[in-house]
C-alpha cells in the first residue's frame, strides 16, 4: 500500500478496505497538522479546540492501528468510514459543496459521532473505551439534542436490563427512573 513505508502486508487487501485506510491516515495528518497549529496559538477557545482535535486524533490512530491489525473487523471498518465523514466538518475542514435533498436528510456529524461513540463503548478494549471517553469529554458542550435522546435511550434500555435481572433494592435503580 502506498504511503505506508515499511509496511507490507501477508495478503491482498480488499480496495474499499484500501481506500478507507488511505482516507483515515490522511484525516490523521490533517489532525496531526491542526494540533500542532493548535498548540502554537493561545487562548482558552483554542484549547478547547485542541483538547477536541487531540481526542479525535487519538480515537482515529486507534481505529487506524485496528484496522491495520484485523483487516477483517467490519467494526472498526465502518468506524473508519463514519470517522472519515463526520471529523473534517466537525473542525471546521468540510468543503462547502452544493447541498442537495439527499444531504439535508443525513444526519448532523455531532449525531454520527455519538452514535459512533456509543456503539464502541460496547467494545472490551481500555484504549479504545480513553479515546471515546476523552472525545465525550471534548465535545460534550456540543451534543445535540437528537444525541442526548440516544444517549437517553441507552440508558434507559441498561436500566431496564438490570431491573428484569433483579437488581430492584439498588440505589442506582432510584437514579435510573428519574430518566423515565
Amino acid at each position: 500500500m502506498q504511503g505506508l513505508p515499511g509496511m507490507a502486508f501477508s495478503s491482498e487487501l480488499p480496495d474499499e478496505l484500501k481506500e478507507s485506510l488511505v482516507k483515515l491516515h490522511d484525516l490523521i495528518k490533517l489532525l496531526e497538522m491542526r494540533a500542532t497549529r493548535s498548540k502554537s496559538e493561545s487562548g482558552k477557545e483554542e484549547a478547547g479546540q485542541s483538547r477536541k482535535i487531540g481526542s479525535f486524533l487519538q480515537l482515529c490512530v486507534y481505529n487506524y492501528l485496528q484496522l491495520l491489525s484485523e483487516p477483517d473487523n467490519q467494526v472498526a471498518f465502518e468506524s473508519a468510514i463514519d470517522l472519515v465523514n463526520c471529523i473534517p466538518s466537525l473542525i471546521g475542514e468540510s468543503k462547502a459543496a452544493k447541498s442537495t435533498k439527499a444531504d439535508l436528510e443525513q444526519p448532523a456529524p455531532m449525531d454520527v459521532l455519538i452514535d459512533l461513540l456509543l456503539s464502541l463503548t460496547a467494545l472490551s478494549s481500555a484504549p479504545l473505551r480513553a479515546a471515546v471517553e476523552a472525545t465525550f469529554r471534548s465535545v460534550c458542550d456540543e451534543i445535540t439534542f437528537t444525541s442526548l435522546k440516544d444517549m437517553l435511550r441507552i440508558v434507559r434500555k441498561v436500566g431496564r436490563k438490570r431491573r428484569r435481572q433483579g437488581d430492584a433494592g439498588n440505589d442506582e435503580d432510584e437514579e435510573e427512573d428519574l430518566f423515565e
